[in-house]
């Protein structure tokens, strides 16, 4: 009988065992969804005079996540925000501002009991009297063209640093309704690794200050930070008058540019010519000899500023034995323009001497004389433009002497003519 009972007391404690060593069920397929706003009472745009907004999910919220995810502005002090299930009720006690919009923010802190958070920031707004339809629109400019397929993350903020409002817009624009006519502080960047903050070495940004009254309008330039100093990457000697700088990147300006030869004697720049990261220069001559050349105050287009910038080159004893000619002209030989007043302009193969310009303006049926002004431009081009209206059906000649020479001497090879009519509007 005692190796019954032993035998059942050995079974029964394997069963146990084997019981115990089950796995607990999965529950199924993990929740990933978000939660969404279904429902809000009252419904936005409308009056909150009553001390009451109530607001619906699709799913049941984590209550700790609701009380640091939700903003109003201007700021209510009496107030008490519960949270029962998929319910967010907001109950005032306080007066509110007459006449005045105010706006709860849902942000991105708030999540689900699962820890799903809500898919982006929004904003709700509502009148406290009659409701404010002020207006801000803008265009969006992107430093980076490929930026403008990613969402923009924009937020106004108050005169008080406060947040009002936070919006994902996307597109090369937007609009913002329904704002008090106050000033207002705005920031927008992109959030390209979706980790919620501004990353400063790796994300557009644009921030400032704009008053809304009516409709204003802004642009957005979105741009990333930018603390490089430019610098000379080199300078090549073309000829024996004329240098072509480049540097590290794009640049807007320099205060001062000198060039020396070993020894201290300067070497004259005669034209200059800065287009983004290129800068051309012509000189009197050269020798085969070092030089340096010395930029102050040179700015790239971040307004980053490089006090003294120092390089140093070889220069050339090659002699520029080349005639100019012009490479293009607008409009081009033999066309026609719809402008009675066209801007006439001609493209040189290199820089011309503008002491040795010398131009004529006809009518081709006539050869009656034309006045005309010449405009700035740069030294590679001749910018011409008739002072008075010029005859519709008619065809007019522009004749640049061959007296025109480079700055080396050369000339050109005849005189060049630039026909065109002008069309009967």
């Amino acid at each position: 009988m005692k190796k019954v009972f032993s035998f059942t007391l050995v079974c029964l404690l394997l069963s146990l065992w084997a019981c115990g060593s089950k796995k607990s069920p999965t529950g199924g397929k993990e929740d990933t969804e978000k939660p969404v706003l279904t429902a809000s009472l009252p419904a936005e745009f409308g009056s909150i005079q009553k001390g009451v907004i109530e607001l619906s999910f699709s799913k049941y919220l984590d209550k700790s996540s609701v009380s640091s995810g939700l903003y109003i502005y201007p700021l209510i002090q009496n107030k008490k925000v519960s949270v029962d299930r998929n319910k967010i009720s907001i109950r005032i006690s306080e007066d509110l501002i007459r006449d005045t919009n105010y706006y709860v923010t849902l942000s991105t802190r708030i999540k689900d009991i699962r820890g799903n958070a809500l898919a982006e920031n929004q904003t709700l707004v509502y009148a406290s009297g009659a409701l404010q339809r002020n207006r801000l629109s803008g265009i969006i400019n992107y430093e980076d063209p490929k930026d403008s397929a990613l969402p923009l993350q924009f937020s106004l903020f108050g005169a008080d640093s406060l947040q009002i409002l936070a919006r994902q817009i996307t597109g090369g624009a937007f609009a913002i309704d329904e704002l008090n006519p106050v000033s207002h502080i705005y920031k927008a960047f992109i959030d390209k690794n979706a980790n919620g903050r501004y990353d400063l070495d790796t994300e557009p940004w644009a921030e400032g200050k704009v008053k809304v009254k009516g409709v204003a309008s802004i642009d957005l330039n979105l741009s990333y930070v930018d603390t490089v100093l430019v610098k000379v990457n080199s300078v090549q000697p073309v000829s024996n008058r004329e240098l072509l700088v480049s540097f590290s990147e794009p640049v807007r300006s320099f205060s001062g540019i000198s060039i020396t030869r070993a020894g201290g004697a300067d070497l004259p720049i005669l034209a200059q010519y800065l287009d983004d990261n290129k800068l051309s220069l012509i000189t009197e001559e050269q020798t085969k000899a070092d030089y340096q050349i010395v930029f102050s105050g040179l700015t790239d287009l971040k307004s980053n500023v490089n006090e003294s910038v120092k390089f140093k080159f070889w220069g050339s004893s090659t002699e520029d034995v080349k005639a100019p000619y012009v490479i293009s002209s607008k409009p081009r030989n033999g066309t026609s323009v719809s402008s009675s007043r066209p801007e006439l302009s001609l493209v040189f193969s290199e820089f011309i001497d503008p002491r040795t310009v010398s131009l004529s303006l006809k009518a081709a049926e006539n050869g009656q004389s034309v006045d005309f002004e010449l405009m700035a431009s740069p030294p590679d081009q001749v910018l011409v433009r008739p002072k008075y209206d010029l005859q519709a059906n008619r065809s007019y000649i522009l004749t640049v002497d061959k007296k025109l020479k480079d700055y080396s001497g050369n000339q050109l090879t005849e005189d060049y003519k630039l026909n065109f009519l002008i069309l009967n509007k």
